[in-house]
């Protein structure tokens, strides 16, 4: 079992007025090395005011919230940080501040809890999946917003791959018509956006839309005789599969 240091993560709360500053605020800060963080997350307004109920008396309709965890050792340099950023407000900090009621972790509010909160109150709510690309992801993200919002709202989360920083997209989507929502796939796609699609069923279809050969050969080893979960892998079914339509398993049936 791999093993890492255990801290006592500082959680907080950071708002904004403007989306573009707090994105950049989590960016930037995700790019700082030297501040040992474990999450970085950003919801568009009114994304806080509208779901996280306990967080909701301590912002407007029109806050962008930003949720972080600190390790102890590095909130020295975070505050520094946090200090050259007028726009940035910290509302909440799990190791000083006293809300009548506590939030929580703050890492329940993030990745897919957000989605979760988001259908307690709204349940026509959805998600999509989104990798948005290293170098580009900001303005990819503005032209999204500029487009759908908020008919689609950001949720972002900071990863680092290969060194690099960016941005994953958990977007919560008000669903009206599957037609709709294809559209705002495919507009994603031609930004430059990778969708991985939480509404299809196989493997492909959820991922990058292409043959892994990894998993296919993995899949010919372990079940050469392809008994479990059929149709789930396109590949196996249909290796010249071009992903320019939807995938229907043609031994799919209703159940009885």
């Amino acid at each position: 079992m791999p093993l890492a240091p255990a801290y006592d993560w500082v959680e907080m709360f950071v708002a904004f007025d403007d989306f573009d500053d707090a994105a950049a605020f989590a960016y930037d800060l995700a790019a700082e090395d030297g501040i040992l963080k474990k999450l970085v997350s950003v919801f568009e307004a009114p994304t806080a005011h509208a779901y996280f109920q306990r967080v909701r008396p301590y912002v407007t309709e029109g806050t962008h919230l930003v949720a972080l965890m600190v390790a102890p050792h590095a909130m020295e340099g975070f505050l520094t940080f946090l200090a050259r950023r007028p726009a940035a407000r910290l509302i909440w900090r799990s190791d000083e501040t006293q809300w009548e009621r506590h939030p929580g972790p703050v890492f329940e509010y993030g990745w897919n809890h957000t989605t979760l909160r988001a259908l307690k109150v709204d349940p026509s709510i959805t998600y999509l999946q989104v990798r948005y690309a290293p170098g580009a992801c900001l303005e990819q993200i503005a032209a999204m917003r500029r487009a759908f919002s908020p008919e689609v709202l950001q949720h972002l989360e900071v990863m680092k791959e290969h060194g690099a920083t960016m941005f994953a997209g958990l977007s919560l989507v008000k669903f009206t018509t599957e037609e709709r929502l294809d559209a705002i796939i495919r507009a994603h796609e031609d930004a430059g956006a990778m969708i991985f699609n939480p509404h299809r069923y196989t493997l492909e279809e959820g991922g990058r839309q292409t043959v892994d050969d990894r998993q296919l050969a993995f899949k010919r080893e372990a079940d050469p005789k392809g008994l479990l979960n059929p149709g789930k892998m396109i590949a196996w079914d249909d290796p010249a599969w071009d992903y320019s339509r939807m995938y229907a398993y043609p031994r799919l049936r209703a159940a009885p």
